[in-house]
């Protein structure tokens, strides 16, 4: 009897053990997990959380440094991204962009509340 129960837990390991990469193995978000983008001479950084929709971004141009988090929702090809700053001259304000996907390029407008008239924006998707 201990025996069986032995080789029962056994079996249930190995078999345990084996289906573990397969569960593991998922597939890349949609969107990706890392996006190098530009806009108005910026050159930014974004960077998923997990498998979220939170993503972190930083900015540079010159010495100069901007950090926010965003919220980027994709349906289909199309993107929406809310923007809030946390450092940097618009920290406590936002933008919103809206852009399309086509392979690993991410482009469109976007408004800030200190800049509200469209203005071009885009992205490579990078990982």
């Amino acid at each position: 009897m201990i025996r069986t129960e032995i080789a029962s837990a056994l079996a249930l390991g190995i078999a345990l053990a084996a289906s573990a990469p397969a569960a593991l193995a998922q597939p890349a978000p949609v969107g990706g997990t890392m996006w190098n983008e530009s806009e108005a001479g910026w050159q930014g950084t974004w960077t998923r959380l997990g498998r979220t929709k939170d993503w972190n971004a930083v900015w540079t141009k010159g010495g100069k440094v901007v950090r926010a988090n965003l919220v980027i929702t994709i349906r289909g090809n199309d993107v929406q991204i809310d923007r809030r700053d946390f450092e940097g001259s618009g920290a406590g304000r936002g933008c919103t962009y809206n852009g399309k996907i086509s392979g690993r390029i991410v482009s469109g407008t976007y408004g800030c509340d200190w800049a509200p008239n469209p203005m071009k924006w885009s992205a490579t998707i990078v990982q």
